[in-house]
């Protein structure tokens, strides 16, 4: 430690550099009770700076608490007007309290990324009318980046159970702090949703008072009762933009008050738990082609209802994946558009070919679409589907799936079986070996 000083008073004094030490004041403490009980002059090893500060210190500055400079940090990152400034400080800030442990190291970095998504996404959607919902979604939104910064920088953990806006924020961050374009399309699309949502915005209000609040068991259920009365047709919008394990944790919290309740009678609470088992089936459904959340999961593992009805709805579309798929260019304009891609990958590689031998139309709007050469921004181009030219980005995407999706390998299988058509295309449709666009890279994908 007396080299540590040393070389400290070197640099002050030689090299004329300002130096500052973060020191912790609980182990100088120790140190100075140490010094306090030397009492024989005999130095003891862990007084060193007591014996040097003064030769060497210039000043000391206590930190009392780090929410203070915390919070000065956060208000000087956000140059929101003030009507809004105030209450996103004040998210931050509990979030910072919350997942940070202190460390303002971090607490810089997660700023930074805030202001990236301000920039990109979140105010582009706030006005003085809707402040309220606003800061609602926000608080979501932050504690996400929060989280999805932390795991990069500090835990660098794989989480199961994690949002879409976690997985965006995610992979913005693996892509050297740039978001992908259909990731920012999906992230507007999912924040001006929710915004206008009077259900979503209802949700979130009766969760974080309950979970978070003050909010007692009669209110929360009350307000929870208010949601369900709501029509199948609303639930089933909502759930698409709620995260299915907040929304099932607050299902799992209203079936207990509710039993719990004994002047509730038995024929209304059949109606509720009929429309919960109806929404979990809904969520089973929706996510049967991604990765089930944990509660989802859990209750597919432990209930034989759930799991037997998880089962038929996989074994139902895997009887039926040749019927399902049956293109019609009128019903499906924007079928290859990179948004809707992944739906390929329902239906099996072998039914995928099949339309490509029996449907032209098919046929010749996937050359048609992927022939073209990509643009920075969608070109409205006239054509028999009405289509809408794919974006340099939705070019790189594709290149990325290429060995994925079951498009992509449906169309491979299919020429590779014809190559004298492939040699009559490449000759016809002037497909030349030059990367320029995605049926360049098809015809010439390297094995």
């Amino acid at each position: 430690m007396k080299e540590i000083l040393g070389l400290v008073n070197l640099l002050k004094e030689e090299k004329e550099c300002n130096v500052v030490m973060i020191l912790n004041k609980d182990k100088l403490k120790k140190q100075n009770d140490n010094s306090d009980n030397n009492k024989e002059g005999k130095q003891d090893t862990k007084d060193w700076y007591q014996e040097y500060k003064e030769k060497v210190v210039d000043c000391e500055y206590i930190i009392k608490d780090n929410n203070e400079i915390a919070k000065g940090l956060i208000e000087k990152a956000f140059t929101q007007n003030k009507e809004i400034k105030g209450s996103l400080v004040n998210i931050s800030l509990k979030h910072y309290t919350d997942t940070c442990n202190n460390n303002l190291r971090l607490l810089l970095k997660i700023l930074e990324h805030i202001k990236y998504f301000n920039k990109e996404c979140f105010m582009l959607y706030y006005d003085k009318t809707n402040k309220k919902e606003f800061e609602i979604i926000a608080n979501e939104y932050y504690l996400a980046i929060f989280h999805a910064v932390k795991d990069f920088y500090i835990q660098k953990n794989k989480k199961e159970n994690v949002d879409d806006i976690y997985r965006i924020v995610t992979r913005y961050l693996n892509n050297f702090f740039i978001i992908d374009d259909n990731d920012k399309k999906t992230l507007n699309n999912i924040f001006s949703q929710q915004l206008s949502s009077e259900l979503f915005l209802k949700f979130e209000k009766t969760y974080t008072a309950y979970f978070y609040k003050n909010s007692s068991d009669a209110n929360f259920k009350i307000e929870l009762e208010e949601i369900l009365q709501n029509s199948n047709d609303k639930l089933e919008k909502i759930t698409k933009y709620l995260s299915s394990e907040k929304f099932l944790e607050a299902l799992y919290w209203f079936k207990k008050i509710t039993k719990s309740n004994q002047k509730a009678s038995e024929e209304s609470n059949r109606e509720y738990f009929k429309k919960i088992d109806e929404i979990i089936k809904n969520l089973i459904k929706e996510n049967q082609y991604s990765v089930y959340d944990k509660r989802i999961r859990l209750l597919i593992a432990f209930s034989k209802r759930y799991k037997n009805y998880s089962k038929n709805i996989k074994e139902y579309n895997s009887k039926n994946k040749l019927e399902i798929f049956k293109y019609n260019a009128k019903e499906y304009p924007h079928i290859f558009h990179f948004e809707n891609i992944n739906k390929f990958n329902q239906y099996e590689i072998n039914s995928i070919k099949n339309v490509f031998y029996n449907d032209q139309f098919f046929f010749n709007n996937f050359i048609d679409f992927f022939r073209l050469e990509p643009k920075n921004n969608h070109i409205k181009i006239y054509s028999n589907n009405s289509s809408y030219r794919y974006t340099d980005a939705d070019c790189k995407g594709y290149e990325k799936i290429f060995k994925e999706n079951n498009l992509f390998l449906a169309f491979i299988d299919y020429i590779n079986e014809n190559k004298i058509k492939k040699q009559m295309l490449i000759k016809k449709r002037f497909i030349i070996n030059d990367n320029s666009n995605i049926l360049s890279k098809l015809f010439y994908l390297q094995n």
